[in-house]
């Protein structure tokens, strides 16, 4: 990568930071869990900036919201955070974009001139990710609060699978598009 790419790199992953920054705050409660937009938008830096770049991303995001800047659900901010009963889910955040992130540059790829098995690969992708981001939130959720599997599901998983799911193939289709057209005019490199 010569010095041009690495400045257009840098530049699209602060845009995407930026990005995640102001939409990831907002949310809806359910329950002890918020409704938010955090796995839309850091599943679109996965597609568009593939694994390395969508990983300093999410934890440039992370980083930001540690030392206090409230881009955490329902705008807040800081360590204890991540030592609350919903700080599973933003360390999984990490491990959910690197999963999306490698799985949408397979996608791009093995379909290269076929969109339609690239959105769909990449939402499997994303999907998978989100599955991987659950079982670790949920877990410290079990542990944090000291209570049953059952219980955690019902209130951490249930309730947002389906919008979840709304969530990540919108981020599927409009990450395939935005990166094709980026890498199209040059700003991104090629798969």
């Amino acid at each position: 990568m010569n010095q041009t790419e690495k400045i257009r790199m840098m530049t699209a992953t602060a845009l995407m930071t930026a990005l995640v920054c102001i939409l990831a705050p907002l949310s809806v409660m359910v329950g002890p869990v918020s409704l938010t937009l955090q796995n839309f938008v850091l599943g679109l830096a996965a597609v568009i900036l593939g694994w390395k770049m969508g990983l300093a991303c999410c934890g440039l995001y992370l980083l930001i919201g540690s030392v206090g800047v409230p881009v955490f659900s329902d705008y807040t901010g800081g360590l204890a955070r991540f030592t609350g009963v919903t700080g599973g889910y933003l360390i999984g955040f990490l491990f959910f974009t690197l999963v999306g992130g490698i799985c949408a540059g397979a996608a791009f790829s093995a379909f290269r001139n076929r969109q339609v098995y690239c959105i769909a690969a990449t939402a499997a992708g994303l999907i998978l990710g989100d599955a991987v981001l659950y079982l670790f939130g949920t877990a410290w959720f079990v542990l944090s609060a000291h209570t049953t599997v059952s219980y955690a599901v019902s209130v951490c998983v249930v309730p947002f699978l389906l919008p979840d799911l709304i969530k990540l193939v919108l981020a599927s289709l409009l990450g395939v598009q935005i990166r094709q057209t980026l890498q199209k005019a040059g700003i991104l490199k090629r798969a």
